[in-house]
């Protein structure tokens, strides 16, 4: 026979208030800070924060936002699910992946779908579905940032195409400017001009190609919905034979999403939202060979976030609940109304948010500073 001890957590043989003290050190620094401080292994740490974060956010939700954005991004190589409040820049969630079965229950236990007016997407049909059957009050829009993208990659293939022709010198010069084609004419450099002309007089293809895509975004300097179709018929009809091809990306998407497209112009918001959640995933997979997934998205929750327990918010009755499951959940629940792009883009830069070291890469502080060992010795 032994004694209960109540203080004591015999799983990770430690006090029930070190392991406690030990789960919040290793949401506030990183793994490898958080056992040199305690005196601790890093391994018992980052275990105890797995256990933690995954208790934490079991029944994790989010406050839904006026204007909601969905998006796919490439995490790890993998396509993630991301969700995020487009006015306010934040980051609501991020799912492991984009599975209609995982995704209908993600958002059919999540409350509070009613409050959102209006979702900006990306071309997937499966997302489109998702929102017709999950957010039936809402108005679904196409993201001018995924429309104008198109128009890019169709100058860049224009470019590619060209290269193929040309001698060795040339294709080099050619593709080392290949950043160049992405400027907008208006707000772009004298010199940047001046070195734009010198190619389209050398190849009037391409220059062709930069200026329908620089008229398809002027489309979205219209002021009108009504204007805004006739700019967009005009543009579909004056696309030249020679473009037709590398075009079609374009000119489909056109086809198939116009109604959406043209959202933009009764709710116009920019696309700042997804081009900050661009930067944040590039800065993601930038030093992303040092995270798993799930560590990743606990972390940024958990520290970044403002997610609470929703019994800690508002008052229930518990004795109402009409199944153990429910009291549970409401004893469980955390929801949170999303994180920081900004801030969780510079956590990442400086190292604050690593935690996981799956390839040994190390993390040391040197006046303030961080830097990442690539050399060490894999655990």
């Amino acid at each position: 026979m032994y004694e209960d001890l109540p203080d004591l957590d015999t799983s990770a043989r430690l006090t029930v208030r070190f392991k406690e003290h030990l789960e919040k050190e290793a949401v506030a620094r990183t793994v490898i800070d958080a056992a040199r401080t305690n005196g601790v292994d890093e391994n018992l740490v980052r275990r105890l924060f797995a256990t933690y974060a995954k208790l934490q956010l079991s029944n994790y939700t989010v406050r839904m936002p006026r204007v909601l954005g969905m998006d796919e991004k490439y995490i790890a190589k993998v396509p993630r699910f991301v969700i995020g409040d487009v006015e306010n820049r934040k980051l609501l969630d991020i799912r492991e992946n984009r599975l209609s079965l995982n995704l209908d229950q993600y958002f059919d236990r999540m409350e509070g779908k009613d409050s959102v007016e209006i979702i900006y997407q990306d071309m997937y049909k499966g997302n489109l579905t998702l929102t017709k059957r999950h957010f039936r009050r809402a108005v679904t829009g196409v993201d001018k940032f995924h429309v104008l993208a198109l128009s890019n990659t169709a100058v860049e293939m224009v470019r590619r195409d060209l290269n193929k022709s040309l001698g060795n010198r040339k294709r080099i010069k050619l593709k080392s400017r290949n950043k160049l084609f992405l400027a907008r004419w208006e707000t772009c450099k004298r010199e940047t001009r001046k070195q734009l002309n010198d190619f389209f007089l050398l190849y009037t293809l391409l220059g062709e190609a930069y200026w329908l895509k620089e008229r398809l975004y002027g489309i979205y300097d219209c002021s009108t919905r009504a204007e805004a179709e006739q700019a967009l018929t005009d543009w579909m009809n004056g696309v030249q034979p020679d473009l037709v091809k590398p075009f079609t990306v374009v000119t489909s998407a056109v086809k198939n999403w116009r109604p959406y497209m043209l959202r933009y112009f009764e709710h116009p918001l920019t696309n700042a939202y997804t081009e900050s959640l661009n930067g944040l995933i590039s800065e993601i997979n930038r030093v992303g060979r040092g995270y798993s997934f799930e560590t990743l998205r606990a972390k940024a929750l958990l520290k970044y976030g403002d997610a609470k327990r929703i019994i800690d918010l508002y008052n229930f009755d518990l004795m109402s609940c009409e199944s153990d499951e429910e009291m549970q959940f409401l004893m469980t629940a955390v929801v949170s109304s999303g994180v920081d792009i900004s801030t969780l883009t510079d956590a990442l830069r400086q190292g604050t948010l690593y935690v996981d070291s799956c390839e040994g890469a190390r993390q040391l502080r040197d006046n303030g500073a961080h830097r990442f060992l690539d050399d060490a010795a894999p655990r």
